[in-house]
This record gives structure tokens, sequence and C-alpha cells, in this order.
């Protein structure tokens, strides 16, 4: 407790202080220095507005702060979206508005990549929980028209709606989306293909009118496509009626562009398959043994081949002469996400790398004899 005598002491400095003369000079300086105090004001008010809105340290202990004493019974999450609880249920109060996302699936594909639950939490998990999912089946009406305005190949397919550039990490998460006018189409891995491949600029080999479609995406340089060049012309000879090959050029740079500009070169003078085989069968010796590509090989393919020589030479030198085409066909290959050689459509029935006579042959027959196909799967 405080003496008599400190108590008299406190008495004496605060009559000193509150004196009327005292209170005038310190309400005159006030007075004449009203807005430097407002600017001081201001300013303290806006830094702390930053310090709170930016700073996420000083952030959460205001609000917990505000939360132990009872002045607020709202939390937030580390991103700042209120959190509040109603009859005993937790929200959550994002700032940006509901994400709608189309998923279009296959229901009977039952492989591992068909199976969107995964690829949901991660969704969720990842981009925001704000995101309602709505399944639809690709054959249906709707299915149809997503697919072909979001310029989906296969299932599943997540479309999503233009909400989704309002999240604050899209600038992060953008290389993993396509923009389509209204949509943006995530990539994934195809679980299955819906639509096969077709270029007008391919080349055609086979039956008039095939049952079987094999589009095939190849390399010159590719050592495994020259092998499955082999049993595609088993496949033919077996099927000559029903089977038609579809030729894709898969540009793998370097001496891929010279070989592509020769077989191309040879289809003006209607020789793509003959220049096409032997470039295949001569593969190895395209490569010195210094590791050099052999440019006087192709002089001695054309005299083997019967082609001009003159008019090939010529053909050869323009090297922009067929990027329009190529560009078509290079196209094909993004929409469909092909990322390596040989990749293998059966129909719409997709295969990355080589398939063996047996195996091709097994997809053939289950497009051309699907009861006992249906039958073999039942035992």
């Amino acid at each position: 407790m405080p003496t008599k005598k400190t108590k008299k002491i406190v008495k004496t400095v605060v009559k000193k202080i509150y004196k009327p003369n005292n209170k005038k000079i310190v309400n005159k300086f006030i007075l004449s220095n009203k807005w430097r105090f407002v600017a001081i004001v201001f300013m303290l008010l806006f830094t702390a507005h930053l310090l709170f809105s930016y700073n996420f340290t000083i952030k959460r202990i205001v609000l917990k702060s505000s939360e132990f004493f009872g002045l607020s019974n709202q939390s937030h999450d580390f991103d700042g979206h209120n959190i509040f609880e109603v009859n005993g249920i937790t929200y959550v109060a994002y700032d940006h508005p509901l994400v709608i996302a189309k998923v279009v699936v296959d229901p009977s594909c039952n492989t591992e990549l068909c199976d969107v639950s995964s690829l949901k939490r991660q969704i969720l998990t990842n981009l925001t929980p704000a995101i309602q999912f709505e399944e639809v089946v690709f054959d249906s009406q709707e299915g149809k028209r997503l697919m072909q305005e979001a310029g989906a190949k296969a299932v599943p397919a997540f479309v999503f709606d233009d909400n989704i550039k309002l999240l604050a990490n899209f600038a992060f998460i953008e290389d993993f989306f396509i923009e389509r006018p209204n949509y943006y189409l995530l990539k994934t891995p195809p679980g299955r293909f819906v639509v096969a491949p077709h270029n007008e600029k391919a080349h055609v080999k086979g039956a008039e009118n095939p049952k079987v479609t094999i589009t095939e995406f190849s390399s010159f340089s590719c050592e495994y496509c020259t092998s499955f060049n082999g049993v595609l012309g088993s496949i033919l000879e077996k099927y000559p009626n029903d089977v038609a090959v579809h030729y894709i050029h898969f540009n793998r740079g370097g001496n891929d562009n010279t070989l592509i500009q020769a077989s191309e070169c040879s289809a003006e003078q209607n020789k793509f398959w003959e220049m096409h085989d032997a470039l295949f069968l001569r593969q190895r010796d395209f490569t010195n043994e210094d590791g050099g590509f052999n440019l006087e090989l192709l002089p001695e393919i054309v005299n083997a081949l019967d082609l001009d020589p003159e008019v090939f030479g010529k053909c050869m030198e323009d090297t922009g002469r067929f990027s329009s085409k190529l560009q078509t066909m290079q196209k094909v290959v993004a929409d469909f996400g092909i990322k390596a050689s040989p990749s293998v459509f059966v129909n719409n029935s997709f295969t990355e790398g080589p398939l063996t006579k047996g195996q091709l042959s097994v997809k053939i027959e289950s497009i051309l004899n699907p009861i006992v196909d249906d039958i073999a799967k039942d035992e």
C-alpha cells in the first residue's frame, strides 16, 4: 500500500500537470499540429492494415488473441479463408466462387486410369475444396457435347468452368490445363479413347473399306518402329479386305527431318510406301561408324526405287515444302497426347509401344468377331 507521503507527492504532480495554463499550452500545440496528428494516425492505421493483411504471423496473433479473449468466434486457415461454425457444423468461406467440374466418364471402363475417385481427392486437396464434381456419361447428349467443345479425346475428362481462373494458385497450375472457349480441360492420362485419330494427310494402305483402321505414329529413326513395320506387313497380308493402315509422322527431330522430307518427296512421285519400307530396311546403314548421318545412302535408294533424281533433289532442297502438311500431322500428335513411337491405335483402342503379331491379331479379331470375344471374356 502506498504511504501518505507517496500519495501527497503524486497529488502534487497531477495538480501541476493539469494547471489551466498547462492545459492551454497542450491544446494549443495539438490544434496547431492537428494535420500532422491526423497523418500519423492514418499511417499507423494503414501500416496495421498492411501488416494484418499480408503478414501471416501478425494476422495469426491478432485472430487467435481475439478468439482467446472472446472478441470473435471466427477462426482462419493458413490462406486467411473464414472458418466458422453453425449448429455444430464447421464451414469454410473461400474468396472465390464455387468451381464446377464436369467429369466425363465411361462406366464400362474398369481400368485403373478410368477410376476418377483418386484424382478427385487429389484435385480437392491440391486445388481447392470448393469444387463441385458432376459426372456425365461420355455417350450421352451432354457428354458428346462436352467432349466436342472441350476437345477431349479420352475419358475420364475433367472439364472445368471459367471460375477456375479465380483460384489464388491458378498461375502455378495453369500448365496442367488446356484452355478452350468457356472451359479448361485438365491434362490427365487417357483411361480410354472414345474417338480414333483422323488425319486427311496420313498415308494409307490396305483395304478400301476397312472394318479395322490401324493408325500408327512412327519415326524412321526408331528401332522399335522398324520391327513393328514387319508386324504390320504380316497383318495386312492376313486381313487384306478388313484392315487399313494410316501412317502419321512422329518427328523425333535431328535426322528425322531429313528422312521425313525424303519420304514426302517420294510420295510426290507416288512411292511413299516404297521409300517408307526402304528407310526402315536400311535404318542402321544411315549411321556412320563415327555416329554421323550417311546422306550418301539416299541417292542409292532413289535409284533403286526408280525415282526421278532431279525432281527428288529439288524437292529435298525445298525444306519448307511440307510444313503445312507436317503441322497438320503434329496437331493430331498433340491432340491425342502422343509421347512415344511407335504409338498405335486399333480403331480407338490405344497402345503406346510396339505390338506383336499375336497381340495385334487379338485386337483385330475382337472387332471382327465381337461375339466370340465376349464368350472368351465370360469364360
